[in-house]
């Protein structure tokens, strides 16, 4: 599955244009500590939450990069993960047991850049999957990565993602306006309508870039 859908497509088009720009200034943005919302918009701090790490079982082999235009993993494309267009990631997740361990991603952990060029990532729906042993090609159910992740934009201003992009994993974020976003899109299945990612990225981004969820945002969200 090496190009997404049409659906997926469009909703890039519609974003690209609409933010996440490829200004390398960042916006213009100053210098940090920005409470629970660092690294958000055009503060250049670090993201900041709760800590996050891989479940006994698992590791990473090697960094997390930004993916191609079409959100391609080599060597093997799996199933995408989570929703969002801008930040896209592989996650080259690795399992060394025997047998299958369980890999939640929660809602609103961030995917930090390594570079003030490129946007940070966040998840704003769980995300399960299993990661078995044996490597990607080991077999149709071994989901043992690169797992390619979809992240939404949390840096209007910044690049989107490309392969010269690296990524850690985690914090978790505890903003308060982030998790009411991410209870407004609970059980909404975000990740296949791209005019649904649409309206979560422009919500988002007046949390990252304004002060906060609009009343138009919440009744956009309610029909999703």
């Amino acid at each position: 599955m090496k190009s997404m859908t049409w659906l997926r497509m469009a909703a890039v088009g519609l974003l690209v244009l609409s933010g996440c720009s490829e200004d390398k200034d960042g916006g213009g943005g100053g210098g940090g500590g920005a409470g629970d919302k660092a690294g958000f918009g055009d503060d250049r701090g670090r993201p900041v939450g709760t800590a996050w790490s891989l479940p006994t079982g698992l590791r990473l082999e090697g960094e997390l990069t930004g993916t191609d235009d079409d959100g391609y993993c080599a060597p093997v494309q799996l199933d995408p993960l989570g929703s969002g267009f801008m930040v896209r990631a592989c996650v080259p997740v690795r399992n060394d047991g025997v047998v299958g361990v369980p890999l939640d991603l929660p809602a609103g952990l961030v995917l930090v850049a390594s570079s003030p060029d490129f946007q940070h990532g966040i998840l704003l729906e769980d995300v399960h999957v299993v990661i078995y042993p044996g490597g990607a090609d080991a077999g149709p159910q071994v989901k043992s990565g690169p797992l390619p992740l979809y992240a939404f934009c949390l840096n209007h201003n910044r690049s989107a993602s490309e392969p010269k992009a690296r990524y850690t994993l985690g914090p978790v974020t505890q903003n308060a306006q982030v998790k009411e976003l991410i209870s407004l899109i609970k059980g909404k299945h975000i990740a296949e309508d791209g005019s649904k990612v649409e309206v979560v990225q422009e919500a988002l981004w007046h949390i990252t870039d304004g002060s906060g969820l609009t009343a138009d945002d919440r009744a956009a969200l309610a029909e999703l």
